[in-house]
């Protein structure tokens, strides 16, 4: 709530002084101040391009727990590129081709939970959705196994006309 009044109140930021803020309360390995950088960029998606992917790659790798990493791909990364068009979203789809081969699980489980919102209200391609999913499927340590099963299970419940498991 805090972080949503500031920004209200400062609405007039453009997206180098949103980023700036976002990285700025990133830098300190507080779980507090990552998640109001994470709060930041929900609010702010609007300022957002897809050069801004570079710097979120950044807030994934070091946010190494599904409650900072989740809303970053869910809440940030995918409506980003959902809004997207031309060569912005060729641009971005590269991007998250590259995550899904990253040795990061946090990577390729972002990069498999940015489609989530595309996919429950049918404007994202389940299918390729599932060949991402088989491709980043290495992960000793189950990270994207639980995002596949999420999506399976949020998409199942608002689109039971797909076939899912």
């Amino acid at each position: 709530g805090t972080v949503r009044d500031a920004l209200r109140r400062y609405k007039d930021l453009g997206r180098d002084d949103i980023t700036a803020l976002s990285s700025e309360l990133w830098a300190a390995p507080v779980y507090e101040r990552r998640l109001a950088a994470v709060v930041v960029l929900q609010s702010s998606l609007g300022v957002l391009d897809n050069s801004d992917l570079t710097r979120i790659e950044g807030f994934l790798r070091g946010a190494r727990v599904a409650e900072l990493g989740d809303p970053l791909a869910v809440d940030v990364v995918g409506p980003l590129i959902g809004r997207l068009d031309g060569s912005g979203r060729s641009r971005a789809g590269v991007v998250l081709e590259r995550w899904l081969q990253d040795a990061d699980p946090w990577l390729r489980r972002a990069a498999l939970l940015a489609s989530l919102h595309e996919l429950k209200t049918g404007r994202g391609d389940w299918d390729a959705f599932r060949r991402r999913a088989a491709s980043a499927a290495w992960d000793p340590d189950g990270v994207v196994r639980a995002a596949v099963h999420r999506v399976e299970r949020e998409v199942g419940k608002a689109r039971p006309d797909l076939i899912v498991g």
